[in-house]
């Protein structure tokens, strides 16, 4: 998944439902919403640009 604006909905996604589904686990995140420590916690590769 690729984030590329930084509305408040982003912010407000659970990793684990996003990770359920999802065929992979990696996050682009262009506007730094998430919080890639907590993600990474879950499984994801959050990547911040």
């Amino acid at each position: 998944m690729v984030i590329t604006t930084d509305h408040d909905e982003f912010a407000d996604l659970s990793p684990d439902d996003l990770r359920d589904r999802m065929r992979g686990n990696l996050v682009i995140d262009t506007k730094w919403v998430l919080d890639a420590e907590e993600w990474a916690e879950h499984g994801m590769d959050v990547e911040q640009l």
